[in-house]
């Protein structure tokens, strides 16, 4: 996907939050949840990403959803269509997940700029962390 080189620097920490807030922390694709003090499993939750929709359709928030770090991995430059074929194949609804994601970029992030200002510095500090970390891990070992 467009920017993989980048890291996390070509999209605002406020604007990539805001996206989380929207999509609940929840990735798009299989539904893993990255906000660990919400499903308290051991591994800490997913490892969330942003994923763009189309490839070439910018970084407008209707093109980018929250994806776990494994989504994102699989999906790599793949099209939606060749990405929801595979995701068939693991036994996901692709038609809930289109549903879903029409659903998810069609709200307005305003409401959730606001919600992602009024979150725990300290889990804002740690999702961050957890994506340099991640980032980091993919470039010099992936």
């Amino acid at each position: 996907m467009p920017h993989s080189n980048q890291g996390s620097k070509w999209i605002r920490p406020e604007k990539r939050l805001a996206i989380y807030c929207r999509d609940q922390f929840t990735c798009a694709y299989c539904s893993r949840n990255g906000h660990r003090r919400r499903i308290g499993n051991a591994d800490g939750g997913a490892i969330l990403t942003l994923d763009h929709l189309v490839a070439e359709g910018g970084n407008g928030a209707v093109n980018l959803v929250t994806c776990c770090r494994s989504c994102n991995s699989s999906r790599k430059d793949q099209t939606t269509r060749q990405w929801f074929a595979r995701l068939r194949e693991r036994g996901i609804d692709t038609l809930a997940v289109r549903q879903r994601i029409r659903r998810l970029t069609s709200r307005s992030l305003d409401r959730y700029r606001k919600m992602a200002e009024t979150l725990d510095p300290c889990f804002v500090a740690e999702l961050r962390q957890r994506a340099s970390n991640s980032w980091k891990e993919e470039h010099i070992y992936g």
